[in-house]
């Protein structure tokens, strides 16, 4: 047996060997998160729950204030310096457009593709674009600038948003938008009855944006006039239907918002779309004449 002073020392020696060791970091980076550390809890609190049949096409990724891209299959989202104050970690969600309802008149060629977290808003625009199959982007005698349409909406809630326009036939359509949430791409095989008029790119130069455009039907007693408002980071439409058909009422619409720093969205696009809101639908005044 050993010694009761050997015995006391080895047993203490053996509690020692057991301890956890002390921390050779300092103090100050033990108790820091990282930004995207923290970027990543928030993510996680904020997401809207994905839909059953939904699936993950971008992985939690992390980009730093200093800007960066998230690439995932035909979608792709570039953020530039200074759209975040800190690191974020982001996911991209690819959701079927099947059983979702399109904007008015319109059909969905691609999937949903949901940016979390998806009531994210960026301090400045970044960069939108979504790769497309030309076969699906056509639309039958459309071939203007402004045929296929581009769509954001908050997460889940179909609040269809222009923020993009590109010709028919296109591959690649891209935009701008200061909001997360649901982007997808639609077009319109029957337009309508109604034909833009002749109008420019708005005018920006001076920070205010200006111009004008409409649509009229072929017998020019219907039609939708837009005003371009707003500025190079908020463009807007506001539009008036004007009929010279007995009892039918000029009715002013809301103004119809375009956001896009570029402007990547035609407005006599965009007019010609939002004539279904006057609701005249094909008919063309009482003399029994067809627009389309």
């Amino acid at each position: 047996m050993l010694p009761a002073l050997l015995r006391s020392a080895l047993v203490g020696l053996a509690l020692a060997s057991c301890a956890t060791p002390p921390s050779t970091s300092p103090a100050s980076d033990a108790g820091a998160a990282t930004d995207l550390g923290a970027a990543a809890d928030a993510a996680s609190s904020t997401d809207t729950p994905a839909p059953m049949d939904a699936e993950v096409v971008l992985a939690a990724t992390g980009i730093g204030a200093a800007g960066g891209a998230l690439i995932a299959g035909p979608f792709r989202l570039v953020i530039g310096s200074g759209a975040m104050g800190l690191g974020h970690v982001f996911r991209v969600l690819r959701v079927p457009s099947e059983g979702v309802t399109p904007p008015a008149g319109m059909t969905f060629i691609t999937p949903i593709y949901r940016v979390e977290p998806a009531d994210f808003t960026f301090f400045i625009p970044v960069h939108v674009e979504i790769q497309l199959d030309a076969a699906r982007s056509t639309i039958p005698g459309v071939t203007a600038t402004g045929g296929v349409l581009a769509f954001g909406a908050p997460a889940g809630t179909a609040q269809w948003q222009p923020y993009a326009s590109a010709p028919s036939g296109a591959t690649l359509i891209l935009g701008n938008t200061m909001h997360l949430g649901d982007f997808a791409v639609a077009v319109a095989p029957h337009i309508g009855c109604a034909s833009p008029t002749a109008c420019a790119a708005p005018d920006c130069d001076s920070g205010i944006c200006t111009g004008a455009c409409g649509v009229t039907t072929p017998d020019g007693r219907r039609g939708l006039g837009c005003v371009v408002g707003g500025n190079p980071y908020s463009i807007s439409l506001t539009c008036t239907c004007r009929s010279t058909v007995l009892g039918e009422m000029p009715r002013v619409a809301a103004p119809f918002a375009l956001p896009s720093i570029e402007p990547r969205l035609d407005p006599c696009f965009a007019a010609w779309l939002y004539a279904s809101n006057c609701g005249w639908g094909c008919a063309v005044g009482t003399d029994g004449g067809s627009g389309g």
